[in-house]
């Protein structure tokens, strides 16, 4: 990854996740709220994401600089199952846990915590 101007590089850590089959119950359960942003902030980034699990924002905070690309939606997560990979297709926040719909794939459920300069 390319530094940035006034943000140290920096890399999220995907661990493997464990996917159940009960995506569309998270989907249905979608509190109607969804629209305001999804938010984690630690001492130098404020990552915001979508109801979709599409990027926001990735804010430096010092600066106010979003480095987020607006011109196309991102997705937050992928998940690579066998041969497929499954795009994020919706996230609920709930306190420090994130929860993450992969379409008919699945759901993962993690928890984000902000640890100095690293999530």
């Amino acid at each position: 990854m390319q530094a940035m101007p006034g943000i140290r590089a920096f890399s999220f850590v995907v661990v493997t996740l464990c996917l159940s089959p009960a995506a569309r119950a998270a989907e249905a359960s979608r509190p109607a709220d969804s629209l305001a942003p999804i938010m984690f902030e630690n001492k130098l980034t404020r990552l915001m994401l979508n109801a979709s699990g599409e990027v926001l924002g990735l804010v430096d905070r010092r600066s106010g600089t979003d480095f987020a690309d607006h011109a196309r939606p991102i997705e937050f997560a992928v998940v690579h199952a066998g041969p497929k990979e499954h795009p994020v297709t919706g996230a609920v926040q709930a306190g420090d846990r994130l929860r993450l719909t992969f379409g008919e794939a699945g759901t993962a459920e993690l928890r984000v915590a902000g640890r100095g300069t690293y999530f």
